[in-house]
């Protein structure tokens, strides 16, 4: 059964990654719309069946589907990939000609990064499935620890970080010309 939905998940994930190699262009007059379309409807038709299969695991035993590193990669990418098609959907229903230029190169960014980060956390999921093994389950363990283990130093590192960018970006001044117009 382990094999069978990992199976179903390389399948799911290899719909993303094609829906992603897409152009994100929000013109219905693009050559490979309809295929835009069949691709978009195939991921949301597989997707739903991951929320539906989730609901149903919440269901049959709510203390079991606690928070974990799992549950929440797949509430990240199921819900980005739904995102992605509300968004898409809902643009093609009010397409019109006055709000198409204005908002075609803002939602095709939006678009972009919602499926870059979709694309991101399902690659990373793909870790739950190596788990039971015992070659790679070690290893995913291991990962996880280091993770958890590294955080509280990363949360400081950030901070750090942040004062030294706010800093520099204060103390340089406001005329300074673009990096690539400098002149030396």
């Amino acid at each position: 059964m382990h094999l069978v939905e990992f199976f179903l998940y390389v399948l799911y994930m290899i719909c993303l990654i094609y829906f992603a190699t897409f152009p994100m262009q929000l013109d219905t007059t693009v050559p490979g719309y309809v295929d835009y379309i069949v691709a978009l409807g195939l991921l949301q038709t597989m997707n739903m069946r991951y929320v539906m299969q989730e609901m149903h695991n919440h269901y049959l035993s709510p203390l079991d589907s606690t928070v974990t590193i799992w549950n929440i990669l797949d509430i990240l990418v199921y819900g980005l990939v739904l995102l992605i098609g509300l968004i898409y959907f809902s643009f093609i229903a009010v397409d019109t000609a006055d709000t198409a230029q204005r908002s075609n190169a803002v939602l095709s960014e939006l678009l972009q990064s919602f499926t870059a980060f979709a694309v991101f956390f399902a690659i990373f999921k793909v870790l739950h499935f190596f788990r039971p093994f015992k070659a790679t389950g070690i290893f995913v363990a291991m990962l996880i620890a280091i993770v958890i283990d590294i955080l509280p130093f990363m949360v400081i590192f950030l901070v750090v970080v942040a004062a030294f960018v706010l800093g520099f970006y204060f103390m340089i001044p406001v005329a300074l010309q673009p990096w690539n117009q400098v002149s030396l």
